[in-house]
C-alpha cells in the first residue's frame, strides 16, 4: 500500500456544514490532542481528516502534493519532513509536535530548549514544555517584604499592587500593609490607590520624589508588607534605598515581542508580572521572549477584577490561555472560509 493510501486509511474523515462544526466532531471523537491532517472547505460543506496521537504516522495526508512542502495557517496543517531537515536545532522534534508548538506561538529558540528527544506522544512533549516554561510562582498572599513595581505607563502596576494588598488584607487584616507611590504626577493612578486605601483601610502615601522614599520606609518600618508604585519608565537601578527591595517587572502580554524582550533584558533574571492575559493575540510568543531574556513569570493578571483577576503563575493557566487562543483563531478562520 502506498504512503498516501496508508495515511488515508489511518485518518478519520469528518464532514460538517462548516469548519467549526467539523472541528467539534474531531474533538468529540478523538479528543483535544487529535492531529489535523488536512481540511477542505467549500460553499456546501467542510471536510477534515484527523488522527489520534496513537494512530498518527509520519506520512502526509491525502492530496498533499509533496513530502517536502509544509504550510501552517491557523488550524490548517500540511505535514512534511521539511522542519526536521531544514531547521537547525530542531532535529529532536517530530514535525507534528513542532507544528503544534509553532502554532502555539513558541519561537525556534524556545523550542530548542524543550527536552523531548525521547517523547513518543504529545503528553510527553507537553510535560517537557511545562518544564521549560519560565515560571517562578509567588504566593497570592504575601506576608512580608518591600515590593517595588517597575514597568511602562499603563501596564498594570497600580492594579497589581491593589490586588496583592487586597489579598493580604483578606487573610491578615489591614494593619501590617502600606502602599507608597512615586507616581504622584499621574492623576488616575493616584486616585486609584487612594480609593483602594480607603476601601481596604490601609496606609497609602504619595511621595514627591525618589529622595523621599528612604525616609518613608524608615517611618513605616513597623509595617511588615510595603508596596511601591513607580512612574512609567522608571529604571530599577535608579531606586536606591538602604532596604532590601524585591523588584517585580510588570509587562502586558499585549506588547510587541521586541518591547517585551528589551524590557526584560534591562534587569538580571527579573521576576515578571504578566498582565492583560485576557487580551493577548499570541501568548506563546510573549513567553518565548521572556524566556530568551532570562525572566521568570511570577504572577498572571487575567483581568480588571480585584482581587480575583490575579493568579500565581502556573503552566496550567498559561497553556489553557494559549489553547483558547488557538480555538478562537480556528473559529475565526472557519468564518473566513465559509
Amino acid at each position: 500500500m502506498s504512503n498516501t493510501s496508508s495515511s488515508k486509511a489511518k485518518a478519520q474523515h469528518f464532514v460538517a456544514k462548516d469548519l467549526r462544526s467539523a472541528f467539534n466532531k474531531v474533538r468529540e471523537s478523538l479528543g483535544a490532542d487529535a492531529l489535523i491532517l488536512e481540511q477542505k472547505v467549500s460553499s456546501k460543506k467542510a471536510e477534515v481528516w484527523a488522527s489520534s496521537e496513537s494512530e498518527a504516522d509520519l506520512h502526509p495526508a491525502p492530496n498533499v502534493r509533496s513530502e517536502k512542502r509544509a504550510a501552517v495557517r491557523d488550524d490548517k496543517v500540511i505535514l512534511s519532513n521539511r522542519y526536521n531537515n531544514e531547521t537547525p536545532g530542531l532535529e529532536h522534534l517530530n514535525y507534528k509536535y513542532l507544528n503544534r508548538l509553532q502554532r502555539m506561538g513558541f519561537d525556534t529558540r524556545f523550542i530548542e530548549k524543550i527536552d523531548c528527544e525521547n517523547a513518543s506522544n504529545w503528553s510527553e512533549v507537553k510535560a517537557a514544555l511545562i518544564n521549560t516554561l519560565p515560571l517562578n510562582a509567588m504566593p497570592l498572599v504575601l506576608t512580608s517584604g518591600i515590593y517595588c513595581m517597575i514597568g511602562r505607563t499603563g501596564v498594570g502596576k497600580t492594579s497589581t499592587i491593589i490586588k496583592l494588598a487586597a489579598n493580604h488584607v483578606i487573610q491578615h487584616g489591614p494593619d501590617s500593609v502600606a502602599i507608597l507611590t512615586l507616581d504622584s504626577h499621574r492623576l488616575a493612578g493616584s486616585e486609584q490607590l487612594l480609593m483602594a486605601g480607603d476601601l481596604l483601610n490601609i496606609h497609602v502615601e504619595e511621595l514627591i520624589s525618589k529622595a523621599a522614599l528612604a525616609p518613608a520606609l524608615e517611618r513605616l518600618a513597623h509595617k511588615k508588607l510595603i508596596f511601591i508604585d513607580t512612574p512609567g519608565g522608571a529604571e530599577h537601578n535608579n531606586i536606591q534605598v538602604p532596604f532590601p527591595l524585591k523588584m517585580l517587572l510588570v509587562i502586558p502580554a499585549t506588547h510587541h515581542k521586541n518591547v517585551i524582550k528589551s524590557q526584560v533584558e534591562k534587569m538580571v533574571q527579573p521576576q515578571v508580572v504578566l498582565t492583560h492575559l485576557d487580551e493577548p493575540e499570541c501568548l506563546g510568543e510573549c513567553i518565548s521572549q521572556i524566556h530568551d531574556a532570562g525572566g521568570k513569570i511570577c504572577y498572571a493578571g487575567t483581568g480588571a477584577n480585584i482581587p480575583d483577576d490575579l493568579e500565581s503563575a502556573s503552566a496550567e493557566l498559561l497553556l489553557s490561555i494559549i489553547e483558547s487562543q488557538l480555538l478562537r483563531t480556528s473559529d475565526a478562520q472557519s468564518e473566513v472560509e465559509k
